[in-house]
Order: structure tokens, then C-alpha cells, then sequence
């Protein structure tokens, strides 16, 4: 599209002299070519349209060198069309646009046609659409580029407004998309619209009020912006395919998972599996390099609290491990240093770095903060290695956490050392015994919440053991007379089915008797409710 952003023409700051004339009451645009019309756009932008040749173009037809390559560029086109023998639709549009070159000088040409009848860009040239189409990939067939060829149709309309006005049925496609967008946002933990749900009511008003003022360039601006944005949105989702994606937890891609490097396998552990959890945590918001803005900012925000608790904790540890410093005991003032003082000195040496990197993080998000799903896109494909991906993002969100826990640790590794050193049996035997309870609640903890989370701790044994002995797995499969899932149906079928009858209620069983076999001379597995 025509980079009306990212290249704009600057003037000089120098002061002019000048005066107004007596009686001066029109202030009009200066010296206008007759066959061109100045039109400015409701942003701000000055541009042209030529009536009589349907071109638009931001280039500054008051000047005659501009004048001559648009007649140029123009006439370069029309030998195109006749020399293919091309027929354009009836109510087609040219832009033409140049860019200037920065280095070598000149202009670089470029164009695009519109039909309106069928809301979609041509070219009269071969035209490599790769880059229009690039964030999208495996695609086949026109119909999966058909949303985002008509999204480009749409900003036209959005970037050149004048004589264009909105039909009454794209006032009612748009009211049904954000009527139905808000009704997902509500219903749905993993909607694929991307704006929040007073985000879509806004913009369902904006309609409304557009409506309202129809037949002019401010209606066309917003409907034209907002039809791109959920085109755009359809086009990455695969609108319109059997493949389409239905949740953006869903990949449209058959392409297997990348599997952990070495790095995050080596620092995971040593981290206490934080790495770990902030990657999958990213890589659920972050599929087939697509992000949406509420789970992308329920993420940061529960990540910057975890940070400002982080060093409100490494503050605490600070000052324990400074108490613990000042115990006679632990420091004797000889020049020897103890074990318990070289694990305190650990500990803080964790604990400055746990507040350091906390508040590096929070300010870092803060100040910079990802708001739309745009600027989230940008963060992290900046930060998204070729091999490690967003390991390495993972691995330094997770650096408060894991310095805290190698504080803790170290500090009660010297309050250890200083009391198994004591001399009274005693007060080693309680300190043992305490020691041992603690550490077997800390082991059944992390069980237990290992065990709720997404796989099981036991589970690579069981890979392990499927490998090891493969026979095992298929006697058990013969003998069962049907499949591990259907096996599995059956539990469940009768451990609800046990649970209603203590509880006093009827077990409903639906039988799905069009469903084919499970497996050969398996039984037809029933669904409990």
C-alpha cells in the first residue's frame, strides 16, 4: 500500500514575509491545475484526484515536474493495457505514487487499480503479492487471500475519501461483526478477536454515529479503518476455510512443536522450573505469530505484580540476612570466614540481584508498555531468536524469581550451618527433625502442584517404560478387547456412573450407535453425562 506514513514531505522552519491583501475573504488552495481537484483528507493530508482519469495521488500535482511523471506514469500504463488487449472494470480508480529514491535519486513508480463492485485491488502487471500476504502461511488458493486483498480495498477508502460513500449493507456487515465480536469476547476464554470488550462496544458506537453522517469522508474514514482491522483479522484466522482457526490457543499448521533446546533443559531446573512456565505462558498467547491483547496484557500484569512481591521478598531477605550477620556467633571478627557467612553473603548477593532485575523489569514494562495487540506483535518478534525463539525472554522473566529462591535458599543453608554446629544434641535433633518435616511438605507441594498441572510428573516414566517394554502396552490393549481410548471412556463411563449412584442420582447414558467401531470386535464406546 502507499507508505503515506513512513514517507512524507518537510519544509524549511525559515520565517516569510507576507501580508494580507484588503478585503481578503477567500483563502483557497494555490494554484490548483483545473483538471485536478484538491481534496484533504479528515487527518489532515493534502492529495489530488484527476475527475476525468479517476487517478488519486499525494504527489504534489501544483508543481510541473510532478505533473509531467504522473502524465508519464499514466501513459506508461494505458501502452500496458492496450498491448494485452486488458479490459478494466467500469468504475475502476488508479493511485499513483512516487517514491522518492534516497540515494540514487528519481522516483520510484507505483500504482494500484480499484473495483469498487467487487471491493478488491488489480494490477495490470504480474504483481508478487508475497508481501501483502506474508503473515499468513500455506496458502493455496485465492479465496484464503480474498480477505486481505478486500482489507487493502478498505484502506484505500480509508486513505483517499473523496466521492466515496459507504453502502447501507456495509453498515450491516461491520454492525454484525463487532455485534458478534463482543458477544465472543464475552463468552469465550480463547476468542480470536483482539480487542477487549468495551474496545468492540466503542467501536459498534463509532458505527452507529458514522452512520449517522453517511454520505460524508468522516463516515468513510472510520468504516474504511474499522473494515480493514477485522478483514485483516478474518484474513490471519482463515475465515471462510474448513481450517479456519476457532480459538487463538489453535494452530492452523501442521507443523510439529519446537522442541527445548539445551539451554532452557540446563537452566530450568537450576531456575526451579520457572523458565519453563513463562515460556508456555507465551507460547499460549503467541501462536502461528498472532497475539491478542487480553491474554498478552493478563500476562504482563500478573507478571509486574509477581516482580514488585518479588522484591518486596528480596527486600525482607536483605534485611534477615543482615540481622543474621550481626550475630556474634555467626561473626567473630577473625579474618577466617565461616560457612555460615559465606552462604548469608550468597544469599545477599541473590537478594540485590532478585531487586535489581525486579525493578529493571517493572520500569522496562512500564515505561515502554505493550497497550495494543500491535506494539505486543513487535516486542516479541524483536525478541524471538532464530533457534532459541522466546527461551531467552522466558529465562529473563524468570530471573527475580529464581535469585529470590537461590536466596532463600542459601540463607537457610546459613542458619543451617550455624545450628548443626552447635554442640547440644538437642538442639540438632529438633533442628533435624524440623528440617526433615519442612522439606517433606515442601516435596508434597511441588507434587501436588506439579501433578495439577498441564502433564503429569510421572508421565516421562511412563514414556519411559511404553519404550522399554511395548509388548506390555499391547497385551493390555488385546486383552481390554478395544482401544486405550476406548478403555478410558469405559472408566470414566463407570466411575460416574458409581459417583451418581452414591449421590443418589440417575446416571443418563447416551449411546452413540452411528459411530463407527473403536477398533476391531471393540464394543461402541458410550458417552456419560
Amino acid at each position: 500500500m502507499i507508505p503515506r506514513y513512513d514517507d512524507y514531505p518537510v519544509i524549511s522552519p525559515d520565517r516569510a514575509d507576507w501580508e494580507l491583501q484588503p478585503v481578503t475573504l477567500h483563502y483557497e488552495t494555490e494554484t490548483v491545475p483545473a483538471d485536478w481537484v484538491a481534496c484533504v483528507h479528515p487527518e489532515g493530508r493534502l492529495y489530488f484526484y484527476h475527475p476525468q482519469k479517476r487517478i488519486f495521488t499525494d504527489a504534489d500535482v501544483r508543481q510541473s515536474k510532478f505533473r509531467a511523471i504522473l502524465a508519464a506514469f499514466e501513459e506508461s500504463l494505458q501502452d500496458i493495457i492496450q498491448a494485452q488487449d486488458l479490459v478494466l472494470p467500469p468504475d475502476y480508480e488508479l493511485v499513483l505514487y512516487l517514491e522518492a529514491r534516497k540515494i540514487s535519486g528519481g522516483y520510484n513508480w507505483l500504482y494500484y487499480y480499484v473495483d469498487h463492485s467487487n471491493r478488491t485491488l488489480f494490477w495490470v502487471q504480474e504483481f508478487d503479492i508475497i508481501d501483502v500476504v506474508d503473515e499468513v502461511r500455506g496458502l493455496k488458493t485465492l479465496s484464503q487471500v480474498k480477505p486481505e486483498i478486500e482489507a487493502k480495498y478498505w484502506v484505500h477508502c480509508e486513505m483517499y475519501p473523496y466521492m466515496h460513500k459507504i453502502p447501507d449493507e456495509v453498515f450491516t456487515d461491520l454492525s454484525g461483526m463487532l455485534t458478534f465480536a463482543g458477544l465472543d469476547v464475552l463468552t469465550s476464554m480463547t476468542s480470536t478477536v483482539v480487542y477487549r470488550s468495551d474496545d468492540v462496544h466503542r467501536m459498534l458506537g463509532l458505527v452507529k454515529s458514522a452512520k449517522a453522517v453517511r454520505d460524508t469522508e468522516y463516515a468513510t474514514v472510520v468504516m474504511g479503518r474499522l473494515m480493514h482491522v477485522f478483514l485483516h483479522q478474518r484474513f490471519l484466522n482463515m475465515h471462510g476455510q474448513t481450517h479456519a482457526r476457532l480459538g487463538r490457543d489453535q494452530s492452523v499448521y501442521n507443523t510439529a512443536k519446537q522442541p527445548r533446546t539445551a539451554l532452557i533443559k540446563l537452566l530450568a531446573p537450576l531456575f526451579f522450573n520457572a523458565p519453563e512456565v513463562h515460556l508456555r505462558g507465551l507460547e499460549k498467547i503467541w501462536i502461528d505469530n498472532i497475539i491478542a491483547i487480553q491474554p498478552w496484557s493478563g500476562f504482563i500484569g500478573k507478571l509486574q505484580n509477581e516482580w514488585q512481591e518479588f522484591v518486596l521478598y528480596a527486600t525482607v531477605l536483605l534485611n534477615a540476612n543482615v540481622a543474621f550477620l550481626a550475630i556474634p556467633s555467626v561473626d567473630d571478627g577473625s579474618s577466617h570466614l565461616t560457612p555460615p557467612q559465606i552462604s548469608s553473603y550468597l544469599s545477599i548477593v541473590a537478594s540485590v540481584g532478585s531487586i535489581l532485575l525486579g525493578l529493571l523489569l517493572i520500569r522496562q514494562h512500564r515505561v515502554k508498555s505493550k497497550e495494543t495487540a500491535d506494539e505486543a506483535w513487535r516486542y516479541l518478534s524483536s525478541r524471538k531468536h532464530p533457534t532459541l525463539g522466546l527461551e531467552t525472554l522466558a529465562i529473563i522473566y524468570s530471573l527475580p524469581y529464581a535469585l529470590l529462591m537461590w536466596g532463600m535458599v542459601t540463607f537457610l543453608l546459613a542458619f543451617s550451618f550455624e545450628c548443626f554446629a552447635n554442640a547440644d544434641k538437642a538442639g540438632i535433633y529438633s533442628t533435624a527433625t524440623a528440617w526433615i518435616i519442612v522439606a517433606i511438605l515442601v516435596v508434597w507441594t511441588v507434587i501436588t502442584g506439579w501433578e495439577g498441572g498441564e502433564t503429569s510428573m510421572w508421565e516421562p516414566l511412563r514414556r519411559w517404560r511404553s519404550r522399554v517394554f511395548p509388548e506390555s502396552e499391547d497385551e493390555g490393549g488385546e486383552e481390554g478387547g478395544g482401544s486405550t481410548f476406548a478403555r478410558s471412556l469405559s472408566e470414566k463411563a463407570a466411575a460416574k456412573t458409581w459417583l451418581a449412584k452414591v449421590f443418589g442420582q440417575k446416571a443418563c447414558l447416551f449411546s452413540h450407535s452411528k459411530d463407527p467401531p473403536l477398533s476391531e470386535g471393540g464394543t461402541q464406546a458410550s458417552a456419560t453425562v
